[in-house]
């Protein structure tokens, strides 16, 4: 089973070469490594390619501008694998990641997605071993795009990740979230695997307003696919994102009573949460609003980028 690890960068000359050296250390040797560099400087490239002279396993992609979905498709398109597996920049792999996600397919053929664990990210207590299937499993899948390796054959299925979504994309965020509803959709399978680990760059949030301003690239997205399931007519993801977006005014509720330190709120807990929640659905209303202007492929469920 050949495999390739993708890695897409940007500006991250500061944590690329601890990813790429994590990498390389992996108990198994043979892989294709390829990075998509969308860095502004030259700085990781530089880098890249003092690793490129003592390790042939490495590929070099530069592109230009900007927008993490469209680096995963350059990627994936410039590959060879039958396994792509993926993490992000900011990411230090175990030692036995490469070796676990060949694991995991080979005692799961029937699984075309693998969701590995992204330490120091919210939420990895809810990792479990467990498979998904069809729309409505999307309601308690829980994975992260820093962790997720895919079978080749999926992409040409479904033409890729959109890349009006993701990191620099005009639409905000959550590629890896939309990725996943449509693989489902499709009729492919996940599967959660808790033994495929990575550490991801600390959260640096000090406060809950530095929380709740960093939602807001998510929001939009959140606005962006839900209007984007209505005008599909898929009442499934309808349903999810309305969930979903019930459960964030929860958590954020959730968290600012549980902020015990009060140098780190500068207003009453009771105006902080109501505040937030008109920040999170003026965010869905404008993610909503600004997708409208973007034709979708109805067949794919994916947005066309304008000319």
């Amino acid at each position: 089973m050949k495999i390739t690890v993708l890695v897409c960068t940007r500006n991250r000359s500061d944590s690329i070469e601890s990813c790429i050296l994590s990498i390389l250390n992996n108990t198994y040797r043979d892989f294709e490594f390829l990075i998509v560099d969308q860095s502004t400087s030259k700085k990781t490239e530089e880098i890249v390619k003092k690793h490129i002279s003592v390790d042939k396993r490495i590929k070099y992609l530069r592109m230009e501008g900007q927008g993490k979905s469209r680096a995963f498709n350059l990627g994936i398109r410039n590959s060879s694998g039958d396994i792509i597996a993926t993490t992000d920049d900011d990411c230090v792999v175990s030692k036995d990641w490469i070796e676990n996600i060949i694991k995991a397919f080979e005692k799961n053929p029937d699984v075309d997605i693998v969701y590995g664990r992204a330490i120091n990210k919210p939420r990895p207590f809810l990792m479990k071993d467990r498979k998904y299937s069809g729309r409505f499993s999307k309601l308690f899948f829980v994975g992260d795009g820093a962790n997720v390796s895919s079978k080749r054959s999926i992409f040409k299925k479904l033409k890729g990740y959109d890349e009006l979504l993701g990191p620099g994309a005009p639409l905000g965020t959550l590629e890896d979230q939309d990725f996943a509803y449509r693989a489902l959709h499709l009729g492919l399978k996940i599967l959660n695997a808790k033994q495929v680990t990575v550490t991801h760059a600390p959260l640096s949030y000090t406060n809950a307003q530095e929380v709740i301003s960093s939602l807001r690239p998510q929001e939009i997205s959140v606005g962006a696919l839900l209007f984007k399931s209505i005008r599909c007519f898929e009442l499934p993801a309808v349903l999810i994102y309305l969930i979903s977006h019930t459960q964030r005014l929860i958590d954020i509720a959730r968290y600012v009573m549980l902020n015990k330190g009060r140098k780190q709120l500068n207003k009453p807990r009771i105006l902080l949460i109501l505040q937030a929640w008109v920040l999170i659905t003026y965010w869905d209303l404008l993610g909503m609003i600004m997708s409208m202007k973007y034709p979708i492929d109805k067949t794919h469920n994916l947005f066309i980028p304008r000319e």
